[in-house]
C-alpha cells in the first residue's frame, strides 16, 4: 500500500539501503524458500497507477525471479485481490516468476495464503510479528553493544522490525528510538545503511500514525540527521564554502538552510517557491535546525509548508 507520498529519488535511495541491511538474510528470517535479494526495483507499475496505491517493496533476487514485500497492519480482503493484480503486472512486466510475501503487524493473527480465482490461484507468504517479540529481540542487541560485540545481519535485521511489533504509535516511537540508539553505535556504513533502512520502512508503512511513530522515534535519538546529512553533502558544502567568505555564523546558518532545502528536495522532489523565499527569510539557527527535524519527519510537503 502507498506509504507517505516522497520522491523517487529518496525512494532509491531508501530501498538501497533495505537491499543492503536484510539483502541477505531476510529469506532466513522469515523461513522462506528464496535466495538473497540482489537489488531493488522501480515499484510503480504504469497500468495500475490510476488505482491510487503503490507496492510497499520490489526486489530482484539472485536467481532473477522477482520479490514483492508488503507491510499490512491490519488485513482487509480487497488488498488481496490489488496484490493478485500487482503480482501478475509485474510478472508480465520483467516476464519473470513473481513471488508476494505479506508481513503482517501484532494486529493481525491470521490471514490467508492463496485466492482461489479458478484457472487462476494466487498464493503468497504470509508471516505475522508478534506483539513483545519486538522489545525482546532488543535486549540482547544492547547486551552485545554493551560488550562492544559485532552485530550480525540477522541482528540488524531484527533491530530493523523491532519496532513494527508494536501497536501503540508511543510504544513504536519508544522503540524506534531504543533501535536508532543501538544503530548510533554500528561501524559507519553498516549504521548508514541500518538507519537508511528504518527510514525507508517508515515511508513504506501503511499506517501513517506509525509512519510518524517510527520517525518521531529515530529523530529522538538523532538517528535520521546522520542519514540525512550523508545524502546532503552538497548542501553542506555549499554551506561551509560560503561560511569561509561570510564568517562562520553566516556560514553555520546557510549550512542549515542549505540541508533543509536539500532534505526537501530528496523527499518531495521539486517544491513551491514559496518553500525557498520564506526560508530565504529565517536567518536563526535554531529555527532553521527545527525545520531541518520537520523536513526528515513531515510525512507531505504540504505538512512542511503549513509549518513553515
Amino acid at each position: 500500500m502507498a506509504g507517505p507520498d516522497i520522491s523517487r529519488l529518496s525512494k532509491d535511495l531508501v530501498l538501497k539501503r533495505v537491499v543492503e541491511t536484510f539483502g541477505d538474510v531476510f529469506s532466513e528470517r522469515f523461513n522462506l524458500p528464496f535466495g538473497q535479494i540482489s537489488s531493488a526495483l522501480p515499484a510503480a507499475m504504469p497500468a495500475l497507477e490510476i488505482r491510487g496505491w503503490d507496492t510497499d517493496l520490489l526486489f530482484r533476487l539472485g536467481n532473477g525471479e522477482i520479490l514483492h514485500i508488503e507491510f499490512q497492519t491490519v488485513y482487509v480482503e480487497a488488498d488481496i485481490w490489488r496484490f493478485s493484480d500487482y503480482n501478475h503486472a509485474v510478472a508480465y512486466r520483467y516476464h519473470a516468476r513473481t513471488h508476494t510475501v505479506i508481513i503482517y503487524g501484532p494486529r493481525v493473527v491470521n490471514a490467508p495464503d492463496r485466492l482461489d480465482l479458478g484457472s487462476h490461484i494466487f498464493t503468497m507468504h504470509t508471516r505475522f510479528l508478534r506483539r513483545e517479540q519486538g522489545a525482546r529481540s532488543l535486549r540482547p542487541l544492547q547486551a552485545k553493544v554493551a560488550r562492544g560485540e559485532v552485530l550480525d545481519a540477522l541482528d540488524r535485521l531484527d533491530l530493523l522490525l523491532a519496532p513494527l511489533t508494536e501497536i501503540a504509535p508511543s510504544a513504536i516511537a519508544n522503540l524506534s528510538r531504543e533501535a536508532g540508539e543501538i544503530a548510533k553505535s554500528l561501524p559507519s556504513e553498516e549504521r548508514l545503511q541500518t538507519i537508511g533502512a528504518m527510514v525507508g520502512l517508515a515511508y513504506h508503512t501503511i499506517d501513517k500514525d506509525v509512519s510518524r511513530a517510527l520517525l518521531e522515534g529515530l529523530t529522538m535519538a538523532n538517528a535520521a540527521r546522520e542519514l540525512i546529512d550523508n545524502a546532503i553533502g552538497e548542501g553542506y558544502q555549499k554551506g561551509e564554502a560560503q561560511g569561509l567568505s561570510q564568517g562562520l555564523s553566516q556560514g553555520r546558518t546557510e549550512t542549515e538552510r542549505q540541508a533543509v532545502l536539500r532534505v526537501l528536495a530528496l523527499r518531495f522532489g521539486t517544491m513551491p517557491t514559496v518553500a525557498e523565499q520564506r526560508l530565504s527569510t529565517i536567518d536563526d539557527f535554531d529555527r532553521l535546525e527545527a525545520l531541518l527535524d520537520l523536513a526528515i519527519t513531515a510525512l507531505t510537503a504540504d505538512d512542511f509548508l503549513l509549518a513553515l
